[in-house]
C-alpha cells in the first residue's frame, strides 16, 4: 500500500473516532441537560462544529492545506440545485405521505382556529425557506466542512470501496446518541427510527457528495444541508401530522429514504457518479 493511501486511511478513521468521540461527549451533555428542546439554539450548533473542529486540529497538527476544503463559491447552477433538490425530496415525501394518509394537514396549535390556515402555511412555508435556511447555514457549515470537506477527499484517497457511503455511515452515527436515548425524533420506537435514519442518511450522502464532486466546492453541500433541514423540519414538519409520521413521513421516514435513493440510483445509473468519482481519484 502506497504511503500516500495509508496517510489517508488514518486520516480519514482517525478523523471519524475523534469526531464521534467528542460529538458522544457533547451529546452526553445534552442528555443530562434535558435534551435538545432544553438547550439553548447555541449549544447544539455548537455540536454541529464539531466535525469542523476536529478537521481544523488534523489540518493544523499535519500541517495540511486548508484550500482542499473547496472554498470557491462553484457555479450558479450548482448552487441552485443545492436548494431546489432537498425541497424536491422533501416535496416527494409530503406529497406520498399524503396521497397514502400517513399525514394531514395540522397547522401548529398556535395558529389553531385561523379562517385561513392553508393561505398561513404557504405565507409561513415562504419565509421559512429563506430565513431558517439563512440561519441553517451557520450549523451545516459546520457539518460540512467536516464531512464533505475533510473525510470524504481523504475516504477517497484511501481507496475506500464506498467512499461516500463510509463519509454517511460515519455522519449518521454522529446523530445516533440524540436519536436512540434524546428528542432528536420524538417516537415510541427508537432504535427502529435510528435504522430508518442510518438507511436514509447514507443515499443522502452519496447525493451530497457528488455534488461536492461536481462543483469543486464546499458550499452547494452546505447549502444543500441547510435546505434540507428547512424544508424537512420547518416548512412541512411542523404543519403536517399523522401516527405514523416519523416512520413514513419526516427526514428520516421511508418516503424520505425512496426519494434521496431514487436521486443517488439516477446519478449512478446515468453515469455523473462514476464520472465524478474517476475525476476526483485522478487528481488524488
Amino acid at each position: 500500500m502506497r504511503q500516500d493511501v495509508r496517510a489517508a486511511r488514518r486520516q480519514a478513521l482517525g478523523f471519524s473516532v475523534l469526531v464521534l468521540l467528542f460529538a458522544a461527549l457533547y451529546e452526553v451533555a445534552i442528555l443530562r441537560a434535558g435534551g435538545m428542546r432544553a438547550v439553548p439554539g447555541v449549544i447544539l450548533f455548537g455540536l454541529m462544529w464539531v466535525p469542523l473542529s476536529v478537521s481544523f486540529a488534523l489540518r493544523i497538527v499535519g500541517r495540511e492545506s486548508f484550500a482542499e476544503v473547496g472554498w470557491r463559491r462553484g457555479p450558479w447552477r450548482g448552487l441552485a440545485l443545492a436548494y431546489v433538490l432537498p425541497a424536491g425530496c422533501a416535496g416527494f415525501t409530503y406529497g406520498a405521505a399524503l396521497l397514502t394518509g400517513v399525514v394531514s394537514f395540522a397547522p401548529p396549535e398556535k395558529f389553531a382556529g385561523h379562517p385561513a390556515p392553508v393561505s398561513l402555511w404557504l405565507s409561513s412555508a415562504a419565509m421559512d425557506a429563506t430565513l431558517m435556511v439563512a440561519i441553517g447555514l451557520i450549523g451545516a457549515f459546520g457539518e460540512e466542512v467536516g464531512w464533505r470537506g475533510y473525510l470524504q477527499p481523504r475516504s477517497i484517497r484511501a481507496g475506500f470501496r464506498a467512499p461516500l457511503v463510509f463519509t454517511g455511515v460515519i455522519w449518521g452515527l454522529y446523530h445516533l446518541p440524540l436519536i436512540v436515548w434524546g428528542d432528536y425524533t420524538l417516537t415510541a420506537w427508537p432504535w427502529l427510527t435510528a435504522g430508518l435514519f442510518m438507511a436514509t442518511i447514507v443515499p443522502v450522502s452519496v447525493v451530497f457528495g457528488w455534488l461536492r464532486l461536481a462543483t469543486g466546492s464546499i458550499w452547494p453541500v452546505v447549502l444543500a444541508h441547510s435546505s434540507h433541514n428547512g424544508f424537512f423540519q420547518a416548512v412541512f414538519d411542523a404543519w403536517f401530522a399523522g401516527p405514523l409520521e416519523p416512520l413514513l413521513a419526516g427526514e428520516v421516514g421511508v418516503f424520505s429514504c425512496v426519494a434521496y435513493s431514487a436521486v443517488a440510483l439516477w446519478l449512478w445509473r446515468s453515469g455523473r457518479l462514476a464520472r465524478a468519482m474517476a475525476t476526483a481519484r485522478a487528481s488524488r
